[in-house]
């Protein structure tokens, strides 16, 4: 309440700091919850806003600072009216008067933060996110071979070194992914907005053409590197992963292998039907969501239920290829970008030798078309996206303790009891060490790129 009978519907700013004698009316203020809002029906040249109609707000000001409609320089620690976006200053005494001033007159203390703005919210993330999305669109441009999508038989695909710091995909991703199949496969085709689904467009494989040998010694990319990883990940993790063909695996033949920037869980999910591998989830451990299973994954019948997996494990699937040249941190970027972006999809068109009885595959991706949709992810599904250093150790767990997640149990549940199962066994298995010495073998090697070598920039 005012002492001095100011009006008891005033709004209140920093009430220890103000003086209710110099409180302006209600109608004069703007939003105390966000003084960014366009001030409507007055005019700019108003003493109760800046020259772009932006709410004023009183402050305490730290740095003395000019009245920007007369000029008196104002004192450290007094008071002041401020449009922030703009950092205009008002003095108490100019405010006061109301009025108009000349807006020609107005000089600015620091200018405006951004010439731009139209006097709309401010939103930071939307702008971060368009920046990602362009970053995306632009190395993908970059090294693409062409917007034409290429067929690329699974068994030829392995998870780039780069994927998730090189620590390997999720395995229990990789046959949620393959009971899903099991299911009913759909189809990447021409892109339909479909009113009951409300598709809109599909996630896109984007793969790296490499070779079994080509490294970055002889200056030929990072297929020999990234074999040996994921080797050595599958031979570590036992029968969760579908082993790699056989033919990539020969030293004495330098053989085509594609290398996954995004997509790499389905394209292993694919590689269990084509290995025959069983599933992590059995009678005495069943899944933690308590569904139903597929124990075996088999390639369907030719006349089978399911031919659409059958033709993408046996024929190949349609992918983005990008040239062997982009670099360790360009495609670590790509990696993290399409994580990030998981629920952004592109717009497919046809071929020139597209038809949609005998070759429904021949479709050309819009890389300007990436936009966000509606899709519905689960928790589980989003983890299993962004998961680093604990990956390893994670799926090493989990396919031994699965049978401690019975059916019921929310995700909070199930991650804690995993958490308390890492510090259990730190001691048996020092996965965690050495999954930090990993990423810190990646970081060493993309600030090799950058010609950043110095032992003092090292983990910064």
């Amino acid at each position: 309440m005012s002492s001095n009978g100011a009006s008891s519907s005033s709004l209140p700013l920093v009430p220890d700091l103000i003086d209710e004698t110099v409180t302006p009316p209600a109608e004069r203020i703007i939003s105390e919850v966000n003084p960014f809002l366009k001030h409507t029906g007055k005019e700019a040249s108003t003493c109760t806003d800046c020259p772009k109609q932006h709410g004023l707000k009183l402050f305490v000001s730290p740095v003395g600072k000019p009245c920007a409609v007369c000029g008196k320089q104002m004192p450290n620690g007094d008071r002041a009216w401020r449009c922030f976006p703009c950092d205009f200053h008002m003095c108490i005494d100019c405010h006061d008067k109301g009025g108009k001033y000349d807006v020609g007159s107005v000089q600015l203390s620091g200018g405006y933060h951004n010439p731009g703005w139209d006097g709309k919210a401010m939103d930071p993330f939307g702008d971060n996110i368009k920046r990602e999305v362009g970053q995306l669109k632009d190395l993908l441009t970059k090294y693409a071979e062409s917007t034409r999508l290429q067929i690329v038989n699974c068994k030829n695909v392995i998870p780039d070194y780069s994927n998730r710091g090189h620590t390997g995909l999720s395995v229990e991703h990789v046959h949620k992914v393959s009971q899903s199949m099991a299911k009913g496969f759909r189809e990447r085709d021409i892109t339909e907005n479909d009113a009951k689904t409300g598709h809109v467009g599909y996630d896109i494989p984007v793969l790296v053409r490499e070779t079994t040998q080509s490294s970055e010694e002889n200056g030929r990319g990072l297929g020999k590197e990234s074999l040996k990883n994921w080797t050595g990940v599958v031979l570590e993790n036992g029968t969760g992963f579908p082993k790699p063909s056989i033919h990539l695996l020969r030293k004495s033949q330098d053989v085509e292998v594609y290398c996954s920037l995004g997509n790499g869980h389905f394209f292993q999910a694919l590689n269990n039907y084509r290995t025959g591998n069983k599933s992590i989830w059995t009678n005495a451990n069943p899944r933690p969501d308590g569904e139903a299973y597929v124990e075996e994954y088999k390639v369907p019948e030719e006349d089978g239920a399911n031919p659409l997996l059958r033709d993408h494990v046996l024929n190949g699937v349609p992918s983005l290829i990008l040239r062997p040249e982009i670099s360790l941190k360009e495609r670590t970027t790509i990696c993290e970008l399409l994580n990030k972006k998981s629920d952004y999809r592109w717009t497919l068109t046809k071929g020139p030798d597209y038809d949609p009885v005998t070759n429904r595959k021949d479709l050309i991706v819009d890389l300007d078309s990436l936009k966000e949709v509606d899709v519905k992810q689960s928790q589980f599904e989003l983890l299993s996206k962004t998961l680093y250093a604990m990956q390893k150790y994670r799926t090493r767990i989990a396919i031994m303790d699965y049978k401690s997640f019975s059916p019921g149990k929310s995700a909070l549940e199930i991650l804690s009891l995993m958490l308390r199962k890492f510090v259990m066994h730190l001691n048996e298995y020092d996965t965690f060490a050495q999954d930090t010495l990993d990423g810190l073998e990646l970081n060493c090697l993309v600030r090799q790129e950058e010609g950043q070598t110095n032992s003092s920039n090292v983990g910064k």
